[in-house]
């Protein structure tokens, strides 16, 4: 069976960062209609399908991922493990956890 998984994560403050820096800018005009860019989303092809991860820095500096991905699977009683396992295979690519010293 084919379809796709959607997973979300909402990491703790200061605890987890994307792999890009964000805010990606902050707009000190106020003509624009936003203030910054705290968001981005991130897309790799793969042989199954597209992988796409949107990663957005909150105010407080939690970190909220989105992450939707192809999965080729049977269905069984387990599919929702499978499918967080391999989500957080992925989404390890894109947000990396922040050494606490």
């Amino acid at each position: 069976m084919r379809m796709h998984a959607n997973i979300d994560w909402d990491f703790l403050p200061d605890t987890h960062k994307p792999i890009i820096g964000l805010p990606l800018m902050s707009i000190q005009n106020p003509n624009v209609p936003f203030s910054e860019i705290s968001g981005v989303r991130l897309k790799r092809s793969t042989e199954n399908g597209p992988i796409s991860v949107i990663l957005d820095l909150q105010e407080d500096r939690s970190l909220t991922a989105t992450l939707r991905f192809p999965f080729t699977q049977t269905i069984s009683s387990s599919l929702v493990e499978r499918i967080v396992q391999q989500g957080t295979e992925y989404i390890n690519d894109f947000v990396t956890q922040v050494d606490q010293e």
